[in-house]
C-alpha cells in the first residue's frame, strides 16, 4: 500500500529527510551561539536525536495520509466484487472495488502463505497487496463493465439487480452503490 500505483510517497519522503538533516545543522550552531562549547556539544548530541524523532514524525504522517486516501477511495466504490483465486495452497480472496470514475482498485487479500517450508509461521496471517485497474464500460444497452478481461459486472437498472463473473464463474457483490450506478451509466 504504502508504494503504490499513481503514489509520490518515495519522493516526498525522500525530500523531507533531506530537509531534516539540513535544518538539523542548525541546533549544533544554536547552541554555540547561545553556550560557546557547551552548547555545541550539547547540541552535536541532540542533533541526531531530534533528527531521528522527525524522520518517524514523517513518515507516520505520510502512511496515515496514505492510508486514509485509500480508505477513502474504497468507500467511493459504485460496486464492490468479491473473487476467490486459488494460489497453490492457499486461496486469495479479492475486493475489486469499481468506482464510477473508471478506475478500480483490487485489493489482493493473502490468507496464509502458501509455503510448505514455513512451519513455523501461522496460517492465519493475513497480508494485503492494492492494484490498480481501468473500468470499461461494456456497452451502453448492457450497462456493464469490464475489469481487466477478468471482472464483467452487469447492472439491471429496473430491477436493482447485479450480476458478477471472474472468468465466466459467479463473483459475490458484497456492496451497490445505486445513485453512483445511474449516475455513471447516464453521462454514457
Amino acid at each position: 500500500m504504502f508504494f503504490g500505483y499513481d503514489n509520490n510517497s518515495p519522493i516526498w519522503i525522500s525530500f523531507f529527510i533531506l530537509f531534516i538533516l539540513m535544518a538539523s545543522v542548525a541546533i549544533p550552531y544554536y547552541g554555540y551561539k547561545k553556550k560557546r562549547w557547551k552548547g555545541l556539544t550539547i547540541g552535536c548530541l541532540l542533533q541526531p536525536v531530534i533528527s531521528i524523532v522527525f524522520f518517524f514524525a514523517v513518515i507516520l504522517a505520510i502512511y496515515s495520509y496514505e492510508y486514509f486516501r485509500h480508505k477513502k477511495q474504497k468507500e467511493q466504490a459504485m460496486v464492490t466484487v468479491k473473487t476467490l483465486e486459488k494460489k497453490g495452497d492457499r486461496v486469495d480472496t479479492l475486493f475489486w472495488y469499481i468506482k464510477s470514475d473508471e478506475e478500480c482498485i483490487m485489493e489482493r487479500e493473502k490468507q496464509g502463505h502458501g509455503d510448505e517450508n514455513d512451519e513455523d509461521r501461522d496460517s492465519t496471517d493475513t497480508e494485503r497487496d492494492i492494484e490498480w485497474f481501468d473500468v470499461v464500460p461494456i456497452d451502453n444497452f448492457a450497462h456493464g463493465v469490464n475489469v481487466e478481461d477478468r471482472i464483467m459486472v452487469r447492472f439491471d437498472l429496473t430491477n436493482h439487480s447485479v450480476v458478477a463473473t471472474d472468468y465466466d464463474d459467479r463473483a459475490e457483490v458484497t456492496k451497490v452503490d445505486w445513485e453512483q450506478v445511474r449516475a455513471y451509466f447516464n453521462k454514457k
